[in-house]
């Protein structure tokens, strides 16, 4: 059977009642309630009442169709309950495409479904209708005009991928992209984009200027499991038919976590030493360096004037009070700055000799704050920067680490004859209590887990736990080797220990409660150089957990298992340098698009600034050396301000 028709919308003459002269091909030509039955032959038709009536239910009038094609619906009502249901076929623009399947029957109505799969590349307004083939002839529908088009969307890059003026876009910077899209159907199309195939679509925006689209791609949400590296965006666009098309030939383009490198020297000096950094609330950052000045930089990397505090060296990090910026220096003395009062005289107010530790902030009313060093003498000075006045620990003993707090008790170390000895002041420097520690010298800041317990690492490698109350030490585990810097705990209770022979140490305890703790890395990580501080972050998405910095330049971000999920390790420079680190900190996010920063001061007098995707893990009793983002050495203070 072969059928012709013309387009059952077309404008015609009605007949009357009777046929149109000459016969019909259109219902549109035929009377009220008469339709135009073809015969086979395909000759002319004649008006004539229905022997069914078959309607055209799906898609409506204005329907869009694109590459994906058309549902099409019809429906077929016999003249009984028992009759046989016609074979039906869709028709566009009066040829034949296709059947459609007999899909349901409720007695005398037949459903029919099936698609409308339009040919690649057209744009067109054709007519669809459906015919049904009887005894009698061909039986068509109403019409409908639909709007096709199977063109999807032709994308070409114009600028970009950049990150405004960078060479290498920060870890979580933006990247640009601008995009020109040719489209029949304009202002209708959809644009997202993606990053190295993980499926987080980002919109395209109109440009500012021109009928480009644009988009920002947050490299933040988006894993990064390195330090540095290319990344590769893929532009997908969909029209509103529903053609898709993707621009994934872009140039990679190269991303960093060094968000800032801040080289702290005067003009005039080749040598300097940064001490660890203290991070203020709002995001600036403080150093004391080896030519006796504090610096304060902004968490952009601008700096502010260096202040001078003495002609000494300041070898330990500063600690921040709540308005004050507290400074242990190598002249032996305890100092208070603040931007509105400079800095105070420092406390004895009478000479002094060897060099202060961090000072310990115990937070109340009023802030009260604490240092000691080689004078065997512990000082104290309040929010007024008024001294409280000196005792001396011992006539011979001089103090051998910063001093650390918890509930308002102050603990120290100090050493005689290679021997170290733990002691417990009160806040009026009255000494309550002594003990030995059993190890020799106490030479890195010690750190308080979630019993109180006060954890020390021994110059012989041994891990002491003592007693808050009694002083009484428990030797947990003795390393192959000393830590050079603070102990730091996981937040169920493990210690993360990094040693001077290149070793990462998760002691855990024994599972009965007594003995020896064991290392949970059976494996030891072996980093490249002495392990100069470590600290425990929030589980980021890379599973990262922790960081330990290096004698010789190295940042490492390490997994649960104690594998290295990312470092600076094999990159082309030394994005760290190469000489010593001082312990890390980490300030939170300083916006909703940014990611938390990693601060390392370094022995080649730069402050280096490194975007890590997670901050200092709340949980831990002890995250990072100091305890704090503060260096307040204060069990009890939170981890930020």
């Amino acid at each position: 059977m072969r059928l012709l028709f013309t387009s059952l919308v077309a404008i015609g003459l009605a007949c009357g009642g009777g046929s149109a002269p000459g016969g019909c091909r259109a219902n549109a030509e035929c009377g009220a309630g008469l339709v135009c039955v073809v015969p086979a032959s395909g000759q002319p038709g004649t008006c004539q009442k229905p022997p069914i009536a078959i309607a055209l239910t799906a898609p409506p009038a204005g329907a869009r169709a694109g590459a994906a094609g058309l549902a099409v619906t019809a429906r077929v009502t016999l003249a009984a309950a028992d009759g046989v249901p016609p074979p039906v076929a869709l028709v566009v623009d009066g040829a034949e495409v296709g059947p459609l399947a007999q899909s349901a029957r409720d007695g005398a109505v037949v459903s029919y479904a099936g698609t409308y799969l339009p040919p690649a590349g057209l744009v067109a307004t054709p007519t669809l209708f459906v015919v049904a083939r009887t005894s009698a002839g061909v039986i068509p529908s109403d019409g409908v005009f639909v709007d096709v088009d199977t063109k999807p969307p032709v994308l070409k890059r114009t600028v970009g991928p950049a990150c405004g003026t960078r060479a290498a876009c920060p870890r979580d910077g933006a990247i640009d992209l601008f995009v020109a899209v040719a489209e029949d159907h304009p202002g209708v199309v959809e644009a997202t984009v993606d990053l190295d195939g993980h499926q987080l679509a980002i919109p395209f925006q109109p440009a500012a200027v021109g009928t480009d689209l644009t988009v920002a791609v947050p490299l933040a949400k988006y894993p990064f499991p390195r330090f540095s590296g290319t990344v590769k965006v893929r532009v997908h666009a969909r029209d509103a038919f529903g053609n898709e098309a993707v621009l994934d030939d872009l140039p990679a383009f190269p991303v960093t976590r060094l968000r800032w490198t801040k080289d702290l020297r005067d003009a005039s000096q080749s040598a300097l030493k940064v001490t660890g950094a203290a991070v203020r609330s709002s995001g600036e950052v403080v150093v004391g360096a080896s030519d006796g000045k504090l610096r304060v930089v902004s968490a952009d990397g601008a700096g502010l004037l260096p202040t001078t505090v003495s002609s000494f060296a300041i070898s330990s990090a500063p600690s921040l009070g709540a308005s004050t910026i507290w400074v242990g220096s190598d002249d032996g003395k305890l100092y208070g700055y603040s931007e509105s009062d400079g800095v105070a005289f420092g406390c004895p107010s009478t000479a002094a000799v060897g060099a202060m530790f961090t000072p310990a902030v115990v937070s109340g009313t009023p802030e009260l704050v604490f240092s000691a060093g080689g004078a065997s003498a512990i000082y104290g000075m309040s929010a007024d920067k008024k001294c409280l006045g000196g005792t001396g620990v011992s006539t011979t003993d001089p103090v051998t680490t910063a001093s650390i707090s918890k509930g308002g008790k102050l603990f120290l170390l100090t050493s005689r004859a290679a021997r170290s000895t733990l002691r417990r002041y009160s806040t009026g420097l009255a000494e309550e209590a002594s003990g030995a520690t059993s190890c020799g010298t106490v030479a890195t800041p010690p750190a308080i887990d979630q019993d109180g317990h006060i954890l020390l690492a021994c110059a012989g490698g041994e891990i002491v736990k003592c007693d808050a109350t009694t002083l009484a030490p428990t030797l947990l585990a003795t390393l192959s080797d000393y830590a050079p810097e603070s102990i730091v705990l996981f937040p169920g209770g493990d210690l993360l220990v990094g040693t001077n022979d290149h070793k990462l140490h998760r002691l855990t305890p024994p599972a009965t409660g007594t003995g020896a703790w064991t290392d949970a890395w059976s494996a030891l990580p072996a980093l490249t150089s002495s392990v100069r501080g470590v600290l425990v972050a929030e589980q980021d998405r890379d599973g990262v957990v922790a960081y330990a910095v290096t004698a010789d330049g190295q940042l490492y971000a390490l997994a649960a298992d104690g594998q290295a999920r990312w470092s600076t390790v094999g990159e082309v420079s030394a994005p760290l340098g190469i000489s010593p680190l001082t312990f890390p900190t980490i300030a939170p996010a300083a916006s909703a698009s940014q990611l938390p920063t990693l601060y390392a001061g370094s022995d080649d007098g730069h402050l280096y600034a490194v975007v890590v995707d997670s901050a200092l893990d709340p949980r831990s009793p002890w995250p990072k050396s100091h305890h704090d983002a503060r260096n307040s050495g204060d069990a009890g203070a939170p981890v930020y301000p």
